[in-house]
């Protein structure tokens, strides 16, 4: 096996990861806002939640890494001696981050505010390089890996998004711990999870997508 194969693997290593272990996620957190299941039950379901959800946190890192460096090597992707760098600098800090999450029980402050720094970071780094690619710079050379940044800045936007909108969850399945169940909070803790979910299946749908993308490499235009 070459090295260049390695790093394929380990790309679609990533990805199953990242989705398999999100799905798991998923379905825990929709058993743990039954109502008909017990405050303590409900609570510990929501606990495996928070410790599998470590797992598509740092496929994600590897899934952009391994990517980031396909494209580097095969001429996909063009860009200056400075911002490769400057762009693994970037991944070495996301994967030392998720690390310190993986380690924690709980993640720590900076830890959550690195994530969110990073993600804006990688947001505006997808959007620069599709508007400058648009503009007549060769920065992506191939359709079908614009398609996938594209892909990718809507996944950031959704991650972003779904970072904030599950905050009030958070909020609901605290109280329900401290005073039990009522139909009012009730109510409140599976709007707030609907919400997260639509965007939750959002992001599913664009990673399925951009896996496409990278398997069949279709040329767009």
């Amino acid at each position: 096996m070459t090295f260049m194969s390695l790093v394929i693997f380990v790309h679609v290593l990533a990805f199953v990861f990242w989705l398999g272990a999100d799905v798991g996620v998923y379905i825990l957190g929709k058993h743990a806002q039954r109502s008909t299941y017990g405050v303590e039950t409900r609570m510990s379901m929501l606990s495996v939640a928070m410790i599998i959800d470590k797992f598509p946190r740092v496929s994600m890192v590897v899934a952009v890494a391994t990517g980031y460096y396909l494209s580097l090597q095969q001429g996909w992707l063009v860009l200056p001696l400075w911002l490769r760098f400057a762009i693994w600098g970037l991944i070495t800090v996301w994967f030392i981050a998720m690390m310190a999450r993986v380690r924690a029980e709980q993640a720590p402050h900076w830890v959550e505010r690195a994530e969110t720094v990073i993600h804006y970071v990688w947001l505006a780094l997808f959007v620069a390089a599709i508007a400058a690619t648009v503009s007549g710079a060769p920065v992506v050379l191939s359709s079908w890996l614009f398609a996938k940044l594209g892909l990718l800045a809507v996944i950031f936007v959704m991650v972003l998004w779904l970072e904030k909108a599950f905050l009030p969850a958070v909020g609901g399945f605290m109280e329900l711990a401290e005073k039990g169940s009522s139909p009012e909070l009730e109510s409140r803790i599976s709007s707030a999870m609907d919400t997260t979910y639509r965007s939750v299946i959002g992001i599913y749908a664009c990673t399925l997508l951009a896996a496409l993308f990278g398997v069949a490499k279709p040329i767009l235009w």
